[in-house]
């Protein structure tokens, strides 16, 4: 309850972590974070400047894993209330399994995605993210999934999407037009409510990615 910065901050490196069935009401910043202590410039929290949320690739690496990728992270069945940047926040990880989780009001993206490949983000429910569109703008970063940059082969599915209130949230599921997104597939997603863009799912027009009929 009322955290000052994260909820819970898995740091990087780490392996094989299970975040489950925790409950997170008002964080200062993201309720879940899973990320390098050091990403946002240091060991404190990160400031809420919307510019810092979209970071060059990270540099977590060792000789012995010069391309560091965390695996084994699992993010399941957590309650999320009035996060003040992002619901669940993941970064540098190699097929981390989102599910299960009831995230409601966040000031920025319910779920954020970065420089990393082959998640599985499935059976989420959000709604009424996106709360801080007029603090910034017209930035792609206030809807319900968000894939940042270096989002690969990642597998959005069976989602739960809701803007009921529609106080100007862009997308309800959007990865980035950048060219280190590629080769995610978008399924069977269920999405209702207004979205400023008029487009509820957005994937770019890179041509590896895919959004399925059956949204």
């Amino acid at each position: 309850m009322n955290a000052p910065t994260y909820g819970i901050h898995l740091t990087l490196p780490s392996d094989n972590v299970y975040i489950d069935a925790n409950r997170i009401v008002q964080s200062g910043a993201s309720a879940i974070r899973v990320a390098r202590m050091d990403m946002d410039g240091g060991s404190g929290p990160m400031t809420h400047d919307i510019q810092q949320l979209i970071k060059p690739p990270p540099t977590a690496s060792t000789d012995e894993r010069p391309q560091y990728r965390a695996t084994g992270i699992q993010i399941t069945s957590n309650r999320i209330h009035d996060a003040h940047t992002v619901g669940i926040e993941v970064e540098t990880t190699h097929g981390t399994l989102v599910t299960d989780n009831i995230i409601s009001r966040t000031r920025l993206s319910a779920i954020c995605l970065q420089h990393t490949d082959q998640a599985i983000v499935s059976a989420n429910h959000l709604d009424d993210f996106g709360l801080g569109t007029a603090d910034h703008g017209n930035h792609e970063h206030n809807g319900g999934i968000y894939g940042a940059m270096g989002v690969t082969g990642t597998v959005i599915e069976n989602n739960m999407v809701t803007e009921s209130l529609c106080h100007g949230s862009r997308y309800g599921i959007k990865i980035a037009d950048v060219p280190e997104n590629k080769d995610n597939d978008v399924s069977k997603n269920i999405l209702s409510g207004k979205y400023e863009t008029g487009e509820a799912i957005s994937v770019g027009p890179d041509g590896t990615s895919a959004v399925r009929p059956d949204n």
